[in-house]
C-alpha cells in the first residue's frame, strides 16, 4: 500500500501528474471528488487507454471506495473529459496506427499520389475540417525537417523518411501539415512506444510465420492420407531451421539463433491441433507424433521402419529394397538426396561474386547425384542409357536440369543458390515488379523480394564503404604493377535533357577507367548487410558533391622538361616499317575510283598489325551531380583521376575528354 500511496500522490494531479500550487487561482483543483466525478474519469481513461488509465485502473476499487486519496485539477478534468479533446485523440490515434505499421517500400502509386503542397507530409492525408492545413513558415524549414526525420529514423518509417528526403527545403516545396500529427509524431513518449511496438510485432511474425510454415508440413505429412510417423526431436529441428531462415530474411536480431525448447512446441502444437494429433512417450526417446486416426502399434512399427531406413541407408539398400513398398524407396532416394545437398558449403551471411553465375560454376554447385536423379526423371535417354555425370562429365550441362536443382537445393536447405538469386536480381533490373518477383518465389524459382532489397542495399553498402578513404577504387583494380597502367575518359552523361516541368532531369559528369585484361572478381564474395534501404544504414547523402574550384591562370603555363630527353628519339626500323605501311594505304586508296574496297586508317592498320593487344575492361566511377558544362567539374574529373591513379601506383593517367 505505501508503493501505491507513493504512485497516487495525493499532492500530485492524477491526470497531469503536476504538484498542487496552493493560492494560485487561474489553477484551481479539487481534494475530495465525488463518486461520480471520478466514475466518470475511470470511464473516459479506460476509453482512451492511455497512461492514466494504466496508472489508475489496478486501484479503481480503492478508489472508488476512497481507501485511496486523488485529487486533480479543475482545469485538467475539463480537458480530459472533454468531448471534442476524446475526438481528436481518437483521430490522432488512427494517424498514429497508420504511420507506424510494418515499414515496406513506397510503391508508385504512393509516390504519384503523394502531393507536398496539398497532403500532410506527415499522415498523408489532404485537410480535413477538425484542422486544416498548416504551411511551413519562414525560417522554421529545416529545424522542422530535421526532428521529423529523427523521428522516422527512430520510428523506422520510411514513408515519412523517403518523403522529407525528397524534399531538401520544406519552405521552398511549399509543405503543408496537421499541426496534431506534428505534435504526436515528434513527441518522445510516442517515438518511443512505436518502436517497441514495431520490434513487438516483429518478434512476434516471425514465430507465428515459422510455427504457420511447420504446421503445413504436418499436414502434408503426418495429417495426409499418408499418416507420415514424426518424432518431436525431428518437428523442433524443423522448426529452428525455418526460424532462423526468417529470421535472416526478415532482419530480425534478436531472434537467438539456439536450439527451441521441445517442450515450447509440444505445448503450442497441443493447442493448435487439440486431439488431432497423438504424442507416444518413449521412456529415454524422444516422443513420436502421429495421427488420432492411426494406432499405436502401427506408430511404433512405422517408426521402427523409418529409424530402419534412415540408418545406413546406403548399404542396406540392395539388400532390402525388395521388401520395402514403393513409398519407402522414394523416402530412402529422398533421405540420400537431402544428405548431398546439406554437404554443399554455404555462407548466409555474403553473395556469392558474378563469376559464380556461369553455368560452369552453376554446375559445379549441384551435387552429382542430385544431377543424375533429376536428370532420369526429365530425360528419357539418359533414364534408358543409365548415363550418370561420373561417366561423362561434359553432359553435365543442361540448364533446366542445372536450374530445378538449385530450385530444390534452395528449398531444402533454406539458403539461396546462385540461380534463385541471379533470377531474381536480374527480373528486377528488367521488370522492377515486386508482385513478379514474389510469384515465382513462393513457386521456388528465385528468393524473395526482400532478399532482392537484402541483395541491393548491400551492394550499395560495399560502394560506400569503397569511399571512406575519399578515393573510390573500382572493383578490379588493384595495382598497376598487376594489371599494368589505366587510362580513363569523361564525358557528360544527360538522361532526360527536356521535359515538361523542366523536372526529373539527369545532367551530370560520368567517368570511366580502362584497363587491359579482363577484371577477375573471382573468390570475392559480397558481404550481407541485415539493412534492406539505404535510409536505415544512415550513410545515405543527398547533398551535393564537393568540387574543386577551378582558377584560371593568369600566365601560360610552359611544357616541362623531360627527365629523359632520350626518349624522343625513336626507332629508325620501327618508323620505317611505319611509313611503308602508310605510303601503302595511301596508293591502295587511291587504286579504285568508283568504289573504295580499302578501310580507312584505322582499320587498315588493325588488319595489318600483328601485336597482339589485350581486351581492355571498362570500369565505371560514381557520377558527379554538377553541371559538365562547368570548369570546375572537369578539373574535379580530373583531380579524382589523378587521385585514383595515385592510389594504384601510377604517376599519371592518360585522360580522354
Amino acid at each position: 500500500m505505501e508503493n501505491v500511496l507513493q504512485t497516487l500522490d495525493p499532492k500530485l494531479c492524477i491526470i497531469c501528474g503536476k504538484q498542487f500550487e496552493k493560492g494560485k487561482k487561474k489553477d484551481p483543483y479539487v481534494q475530495n471528488p465525488t463518486v461520480e466525478g471520478l466514475q466518470r474519469i475511470l470511464n473516459l481513461a479506460q476509453q482512451r487507454d492511455d497512461d492514466v488509465h494504466k496508472t489508475l485502473a489496478p486501484y479503481t476499487d480503492d478508489i472508488l471506495s476512497s481507501k485511496i486519496k486523488v485529487s486533480y485539477h479543475v482545469s485538467c478534468r475539463a480537458n480530459y473529459c472533454s468531448k471534442t479533446k476524446i475526438s481528436e485523440q481518437q483521430q490522432v490515434a488512427n494517424v498514429e496506427s497508420e504511420s507506424t505499421s510494418a515499414p515496406r517500400r513506397l510503391s508508385r502509386a504512393d509516390t504519384t499520389s503523394f502531393e507536398i503542397r496539398r497532403d500532410c507530409f506527415i499522415c498523408g492525408k489532404a485537410s480535413s475540417r477538425p484542422e486544416p492545413l498548416t504551411p511551413i513558415s519562414t525560417g522554421t524549414g529545416t529545424s522542422t525537417r530535421d526532428k521529423v526525420l529523427r523521428a522516422a529514423s527512430e520510428r523506422l518509417d520510411e514513408d515519412v523518411h523517403l518523403r522529407i528526403l525528397s524534399c531538401p527545403d520544406l519552405f521552398a516545396y511549399d509543405a503543408k501539415y496537421h499541426k496534431m500529427c506534428l505534435a504526436h509524431y515528434i513527441s518522445e513518449r510516442n517515438i518511443a512506444a512505436a518502436r517497441r511496438r514495431k520490434e513487438t510485432e516483429k518478434q512476434t511474425s516471425v514465430y507465428d510465420k515459422a510455427f504457420i510454415k511447420l504446421t503445413e508440413d504436418i499436414d502434408k505429412t503426418v495429417l495426409s492420407k499418408y499418416m507420415k510417423v514424426k518424432t518431436l526431436t525431428s518437428l523442433t529441428d524443423s522448426y529452428d531451421n525455418i526460424l532462423k531462415t526468417i529470421a535472416e530474411k526478415e532482419g530480425v536480431s534478436i531472434v537467438q539463433h539456439k536450439k527451441y525448447r521441445s517442450w515450447k512446441l509440444k505445448e503450442k502444437l497441443i493447442q493448435h491441433y487439440k486431439d488431432r494429433l497423438v504424442f507416444v512417450p518413449r521412456p529415454g526417446q524422444s516422443d513420436l507424433i502421429c495421427s488420432e486416426s492411426m494406432t499405436i502399434g502401427y506408430a511404433l512399427r512405422e517408426a521402427a521402419k523409418l529409424t530402419e531406413i534412415t540408418v545406413d541407408s546406403e548399404t542396406t539398400f540392395p539388400q532390402t529394397s525388395q521388401s520395402l513398398s514403393e513409398i519407402q524407396i522414394l523416402h530412402r532416394a529422398a533421405d540420400i538426396l537431402r544428405k548431398s545437398m546439406e554437404q554443399i558449403e554455404h555462407d548466409s551471411q555474403s553473395y556469392v561474386s558474378s563469376d559464380r553465375l556461369s553455368r560452369l560454376q552453376c554446375s559445379k554447385y549441384v551435387p552429382n547425384i542430385l544431377y543424375d536423379f533429376v536428370n532420369w526423371c526429365v530425360d528419357s535417354d539418359a533414364h534408358r542409357d543409365y548415363q550418370t555425370c561420373d561417366d561423362d562429365p561434359a553432359s553435365k550441362d543442361n540448364l533446366c536440369i542445372i536450374a530445378i536443382c538449385h530450385d530444390l537445393i534452395g528449398q531444402s536447405c533454406h539458403i539461396h543458390t546462385p540461380i534463385t538469386l541471379g533470377l531474381a536480381i536480374l527480373i528486377h533490373h528488367e521488370f522492377g515488379s515486386k508482385t513478379l518477383i514474389n510469384e515465382l518465389s513462393a513457386m521456388g524459382h528465385c528468393v524473395s523480394y526482400t532478399e532482392v532489397r537484402h541483395f541491393l542495399t548491400s551492394v550499395a553498402a560495399d560502394q560506400i564503404s569503397r569511399t571512406e578513404s575519399g578515393v573510390y577504387i573500382p572493383t578490379g583494380l588493384t595495382g598497376v604493377a598487376e594489371h599494368g597502367i589505366v587510362d580513363a575518359a569523361i564525358d557528360n552523361f544527360d538522361q532526360n535533357e527536356d521535359t515538361l516541368d523542366g523536372k526529373r532531369t539527369t545532367h551530370a559528369m560520368a567517368s570511366v577507367v580502362f584497363r587491359r585484361g579482363q577484371v577477375s572478381t573471382a573468390d570475392k564474395c559480397l558481404a550481407r548487410v541485415p539493412q534492406r534501404s539505404l535510409t536505415t544504414l544512415n550513410t545515405f547523402d543527398m547533398n551535393e558533391d564537393k568540387l574543386y574550384r577551378y582558377i584560371k591562370s593568369t600566365k601560360r603555363p610552359e611544357p616541362p622538361e623531360l627527365a629523359q630527353p632520350e626518349l624522343l628519339h625513336t626507332n629508325t626500323t620501327i618508323s620505317k616499317a611505319a611509313e611503308d605501311r602508310d605510303l601503302v594505304w595511301k596508293l591502295s586508296r587511291n587504286l579504285f575510283e568508283n568504289q573504295q574496297h580499302v578501310p580507312a586508317w584505322s582499320a587498315f592498320n588493325a588488319f595489318t598489325s600483328d601485336t597482339a593487344c589485350s581486351v581492355a575492361s571498362v570500369l565505371y566511377l560514381p557520377f558527379i551531380r554538377e553541371s559538365p558544362s562547368e570548369l570546375s567539374t572537369i578539373y574535379t574529373a580530373m583531380i579524382r583521376l589523378v587521385q585514383l591513379a595515385a592510389e594504384l601506383g601510377q604517376h599519371t593517367p592518360t585522360q580522354f575528354c
